[in-house]
């Protein structure tokens, strides 16, 4: 068993509507170094391995309930600026983490005030042989190469 004395553990073998900023018992009493074999396996696998870590999962991808709250915009949530006494975001409402009224987007690089920047808008700069990413007029989110 491996207590956890916050309302959600990293680590938890249960999963919780908090969002979890602690490890539990089982997870902070592990060794806190590693050996040289795992150190150099893990340095290997960071160098070649890495899109895993920079790839950010869709919000498809969560199998548990959405959780209004948590930092994460889940489907069938418009934004989620986390709790409403945390919440930064003048166009997402934290406890419905829904649009506030007349916002049409929260966050993104097609989102400027909380308005959608016209479609065409250069929204990421052409890098090598990809072309400039313009934003759709219909997200707030910057798509890649169209």
């Amino acid at each position: 068993s491996c207590p956890c004395d916050a309302n959600s553990c990293i680590m938890s073998a249960t999963l919780s509507n908090e969002p979890s900023s602690r490890f539990s018992d089982c997870s902070f009493s592990l060794p806190s170094r590693f050996s040289d074999c795992s150190f150099n396996q893990y340095s290997s696998d960071i160098i070649h391995y890495h899109e895993c870590l920079l790839n950010e999962p869709s919000r498809t991808d969560i199998v548990s309930p959405p959780v209004c709250g948590n930092y994460y915009p889940e489907v069938g949530e418009d934004c989620d600026c986390g709790p409403p006494a945390n919440c930064q975001n003048p166009c997402c409402d934290a406890a419905t983490c829904g649009l506030t009224t007349g916002s049409q987007c929260a966050e993104g690089l097609c989102c400027d005030q909380c308005r959608l920047k016209k479609a065409g808008t250069i929204c990421r700069k052409a890098r090598g042989d990809n072309p400039d990413d313009r934003c759709t007029g219909q997200s707030g989110v910057c798509p890649r190469n169209t």
